[in-house]
């Protein structure tokens, strides 16, 4: 039965988004990607882990959808614009392999402050390493040096910045922006911790969609060539699991990698369904949001809990970016927190398309489209080296200049079809007057003689 009310769920999400098409919503948009993508997790959460999700929790998850879009709607349709130009010195390239060197740090000096030697060329080293480095975390005895989450805060701020670097012409250049993604994919496989890796891939690909929103001055649309790029990321993320699963437990535990998988991507749906039903909030007082950004409290509470079992044989100790957002506000206080949220993003969603105080506005819609992605997982600014990247980020655009696209001209329209465009060119070109002279060489032709101007005259008259 529980099945049943998370599909419920899943449709219902889905048909807010539908009734958003009329004012020009679409899925790369915030309330796209939000409704879509826990419309998708429910619905994957429900099919696999069945009854373990209860009626309650998933109403709540409805409730927070229907207020961010209710929120998002109420700030008027979307608009568009002739779009933006980005302009940034051709040295801000820099940003990709520093990017890409940063996430390779951040494993190395990992392991090196835990006193685990590693050799990147020696597949044999990588192993030992990540397998030293599970025991050490699960143990609670891995440390973590500073320089170690700098250098990732670095790869995160690379990962935002590469789609607003200029492009080169080179063969295979355009691959170049994935160069901080795969440093941080480096640093998965060593430290095996994934979150790192998802905030690096989510950053990736909002900044995509804000860029390419900056420069059409309109949300894009999802082609065929962005359905593959959606699959190939995630063919990307399945495989570094499995490697990162692979190195962690080694290859004895790989009757259990579907298992492991699924749990990850869903598993925090029915453990937040669960939490939540128990949850009294008047045990706790509500600590204003020093939960959900951790990353900006120091003195704040973590937001990492305890192994919870969902079912007879899988446990987790994720519960989404929901339950970190309830301890701070309460059930109710949270639902009306997502209305807010929604008129945040339409706010910067329009700063976006306009062309409006676009630094701002770029900063803004890549943090909202980035916690919107990471929100199955936790709250994404309860990390602090993410909350710097952001504040990086923001530097950088500073050497970004921004100008308006000229407007399409008449022969810039799209091609007008049959007796239209004929219409259009007859328009256009200069029709000779009825007096016209023909030329001398068109007379010769036909043999006649040119009248003279006297007769041409009488004529006339």
């Amino acid at each position: 039965m529980n099945a049943i009310v998370l599909l419920g769920v899943s449709g219902a999400l889905a048909l807010i988004f539908l009734l958003l098409k009329p004012l020009g919503v679409r899925f790369a948009s915030p309330p796209g990607v939000l409704l879509v993508y826990w419309a998708a997790a429910t619905a994957i959460a429900a099919l696999v882990f069945g009854d373990a999700s209860p009626p309650a929790g998933s109403a709540f998850l409805l409730l927070c959808g229907f207020a961010f879009a209710l929120g998002y709607a109420s700030m008027g349709a979307e608009r568009k614009s002739p779009g933006l130009q980005i302009h940034a010195p051709a040295m801000t390239r820099l940003v990709l392999p520093i990017g890409f060197i940063g996430g390779i740090l951040s494993g190395v000096l990992t392991a090196r402050a835990n006193g685990i030697p590693v050799s990147l060329t020696s597949p044999q080293s990588v192993i030992a390493t990540a397998k030293s480095i599970t025991v050490l975390r699960y143990s609670g005895e891995l440390r973590t040096p500073i320089t170690a989450s700098l250098a990732l805060a670095v790869c995160f701020t690379a990962c935002l910045a590469a789609h607003f670097v200029p492009k080169s012409h080179r063969r295979f250049s355009g691959l170049a922006v994935f160069l901080p993604l795969a440093g941080a994919a480096v640093s998965t496989i060593l430290s095996t911790a994934r979150t790192p890796f998802m905030a690096a891939l989510f950053m990736t690909l909002s900044a995509n969609i804000v860029s390419e929103t900056v420069r059409r001055g309109d949300t894009p649309r999802l082609n065929i060539r962005g359905s593959i790029n959606l699959l190939t990321a995630g063919l990307l993320g399945f495989m570094l699991f499995a490697v990162g699963f692979l190195t962690r437990y080694g290859s004895e535990a790989l009757t259990q990698l579907k298992t492991v998988l699924s749990l990850y991507a869903v598993g925090s749906v029915p453990a937040f369904c669960q939490w939540i039903t128990t949850y009294d909030s008047t045990l706790v007082p509500p600590s204003l949001g020093q939960t959900s950004f951790t990353g900006l409290f120091p003195a704040g509470q973590s937001a990492v809990y305890g192994f919870v079992s969902i079912d007879s044989s899988s446990t987790t100790n994720l519960f989404t970016a929901f339950r970190p957002l309830v301890e701070d506000f309460g059930r109710l206080p949270a639902v009306c927190l997502f209305f807010f949220f929604g008129v945040a993003a339409a706010l910067a969603w329009r700063g976006v398309t306009l062309g409006r105080s676009p630094r701002a506005s770029i900063v803004a819609s890549c943090a909202i489209l980035t916690s919107m992605l990471f929100s199955s997982i936790s709250s994404v600014f309860s990390f602090t080296n993410v909350c710097l990247s952001f504040g990086l980020f923001a530097l950088f655009l500073l050497f970004c200049r921004f100008s308006t696209n000229p407007a399409p001209s008449a022969h810039a329209q799209p091609a007008l079809g049959g007796t239209e465009r004929k219409t259009r060119s007859s328009q256009l070109r200069p029709r000779p007057s009825r007096h016209q002279t023909a030329p001398l060489s068109a007379l010769a032709r036909s043999g006649r003689r040119p009248r003279s101007g006297k007769n041409r005259q009488r004529q006339l008259s």
